[in-house]
């Protein structure tokens, strides 16, 4: 029996454009519907006064002034009108209505957050680099203060949510640090679209948001071995992202990298097919999970990643080639410059493409979290 839920969520993560938001809320909206929740959709603007931008510039938490005052009153309008057995908070920006919420909403009517990731995690990421990293990101204002106070906050908000679901098995267990009384994590899920494969056979590709500071800290330290061990001009690493300030400093700093910049969708395959392999570094825990490794096996090319880099991915034949050091990831790489070795990688990237769990796999599991079946 099919039950109805309230989904509420930033317009701007409800939109088809290209990113990790987008991509994580359109996997969650089929996730559910495949668990048999018929939602309805509930969307609000970010708060983007100028004196709200400029106090951000002094206090950057996305805690701070999110959400227009009338919102928790129409989720409840739209949870009496339906009878919704759930309330679903898109992004873990939501969990300070939850205590308003719960006094609004009847008894049985679950507040279920949907995490991408907590905020401090990245946070930590940030105000931990030092020397030239450093030199990339923004100074925090009193970020040690910040980041002390957004754990506090996160604390304190999970005390009335009913669950917690994550994109990874390590969000979990930072749920269940931070005192929530009930965190699960979903598998990501893979659409094969393979490549029309034609490698270059000196090319390696790395895509990603160039001033996050995990992929930052996971390319600077992949080009630093690399650039050790490579002769100038026997290995290209094609850099797509942005911003372009951060790209041309790559560019500049290493002799290795031909920074691309942005791409669009169709540009980025015609990009990636000329890849000997893509190159995925990320040697910290993020948060949440890693959405352009789900895009990279699609495509069914060779992958380079990491332990954390391929959190919250499960699948049950084929292998991803792992190395978990800089010099380990920049040998794995090299050695996909040879086509017999990244063909056989390529064939087992195809076997984990193919046995990844598909929407409906995740929806009964779902279902089960939910106590629907």
């Amino acid at each position: 029996m099919r039950k109805n839920g309230i989904f509420v969520s930033a317009a701007g993560y409800l939109t088809d454009q290209p990113g990790g938001g987008q991509q994580c809320t359109s996997e969650y909206i089929a996730t559910l519907r495949a668990a048999g929740i018929e939602l309805e959709a509930c969307t609000y603007e970010l708060d983007r006064r100028l004196s709200t931008r400029a106090l951000r510039k002094l206090w950057p938490s996305s805690y701070f002034r999110l959400i227009d005052g009338g919102l928790v009153d129409r989720i409840r309008a739209m949870a009496e009108r339906n009878s919704a057995k759930f309330v679903f908070l898109n992004q873990v920006q939501l969990a300070p209505i939850a205590r308003s919420l719960r006094d609004v909403l009847p008894s049985d009517c679950a507040i279920v957050l949907l995490s991408h990731g907590l905020e401090s995690t990245d946070l930590l990421h940030a105000l931990r680099l030092t020397g030239e990293l450093s030199q990339m990101f923004p100074r925090y204002f009193l970020g040690r203060q910040l980041l002390g106070e957004n754990l506090l906050r996160e604390s304190s908000y999970r005390t009335n949510l009913d669950l917690i679901l994550c994109l990874s098995p390590f969000d979990v267990e930072l749920e269940r640090w931070l005192g929530a009384r009930r965190s699960e994590w979903l598998p990501r899920t893979v659409t094969v679209a393979p490549l029309n494969w034609s490698p270059r056979g000196d090319r390696i590709g790395f895509v990603g948001t160039l001033d996050h500071a995990p992929n930052a800290e996971g390319l600077f330290l992949f080009l630093q071995s690399l650039s050790a061990k490579t002769p100038p001009g026997t290995v290209r690493v094609r850099v797509v992202g942005g911003p372009k300030r951060i790209g041309r400093s790559l560019m500049n700093r290493f002799p290795v990298v031909e920074y691309v910049g942005v791409l669009s969708g169709d540009e980025l395959r015609n990009e990636a097919r000329t890849w000997n392999c893509f190159a995925h570094p990320i040697f910290c825990y993020p948060r949440g999970c890693s959405t352009k490794l789900a895009t990279a096996i699609s495509w069914q090319i060779p992958i380079v990643t990491t332990t954390p880099g391929h959190r919250g991915y499960e699948w049950s034949c084929g292998a991803l080639s792992i190395a978990d050091s800089p010099e380990a990831f920049s040998n794995l790489c090299i050695k996909m410059m040879n086509a017999q070795i990244a063909e056989a990688a390529r064939s087992q990237i195809a076997e984990v493409a193919r046995s990844s769990p598909s929407i409906d796999s995740v929806g009964r599991k779902l279902a089960a979290l939910l106590e629907l079946n």
